[in-house]
């Protein structure tokens, strides 16, 4: 069981400077340490994403890589829909699913035929329709299924989710079956999750491990067929009482105290 428990399994090498301190953060050639062994080194800054399905992974991922709205003249706010319909429609592809909840907008005193005007072309769609729906008081979230839902701002906060983030999630919905039914350590489930899917970034926050009393060597036991990779830390954390979660500006996975 220990002899993988060195193994380096984050996707890239990554130095940071937090409040003076150097972290390292694993690479090929840079093995994690167990958390009794790192001093003096502070929780990683994160600014978590909110927890995604592939389904609304996907969106997020079409809503920010396509180009902004370009209405310098008033449009109708169906028309400002539409728009995101169409754009978001890659070739061989559906389009984002842009649902308006028309009883909120009622109680907004807004229409589907409230005027807004925005042309700011080069800004990401996700953006500029959230700017173009914040002149009517209205906001959008993306659903689990990948429906994009307008209402009041009043009924729903607006987060918005990076690209980076958005691909984390979307590698982390890839189906695996996760056999262990002997106890494993949990360096060897995170070396398990990043050989699935190597794009990922995974950092374990030496200082979160630590204050939980829980080492890189701490294990875990389980067995689960056909589940997402997102399943898998899932149940770890839980047996381990960790949490994990994923940078919204760099897309790492942290596995940290709660």
């Amino acid at each position: 069981m220990k002899k993988l428990s060195r193994l380096c399994f984050a996707a890239t090498a990554i130095v940071s400077t937090l409040s003076g301190t150097t972290v390292l953060v694993a690479s090929p050639g840079l093995p994690f340490k167990p958390a009794e062994q790192v001093h003096g080194v502070s929780a990683l800054p994160v600014a978590p994403s909110p927890t995604l399905t592939g389904d609304a992974a996907t969106t997020w991922l079409k809503l920010q890589t396509h180009s902004g709205l370009n209405m310098p003249n008033e449009v109708p706010l169906e028309d400002v829909v539409a728009f995101v319909r169409a754009a978001t429609a890659d070739q061989g592809d559906t389009d984002v699913n842009v649902v308006v909840d028309e009883a909120s907008l009622r109680r907004a005193e807004r229409t589907l035929s409230s005027p807004v005007f925005l042309s700011l072309p080069k800004l990401p769609l996700a953006t500029s329709f959230a700017l173009a729906l914040a002149q009517l008081d209205l906001t959008y979230s993306v659903q689990a299924d990948g429906i994009v839902l307008v209402k009041s701002a009043a009924d729903q906060p607006l987060t918005l989710v990076s690209v980076a983030a958005a691909n984390t999630w979307k590698t982390l919905a890839q189906k695996t079956d996760a056999l262990f039914p002997n106890e494993t350590s949990l360096a060897d489930i995170l070396a398990f999750v990043r050989n699935a899917a190597p794009q990922l970034s995974l950092y374990a926050d030496p200082a979160g491990l630590a204050r939980a009393e829980k080492t890189l060597d701490s294990p875990v036991h389980f067995e689960l067929r056909g589940v997402s990779l997102a399943r898998v830390l899932d149940e770890t954390v839980r047996q381990l009482a960790l949490t994990y979660m994923v940078d919204d500006a760099t897309g790492l996975v942290v596995i940290s105290a709660p």
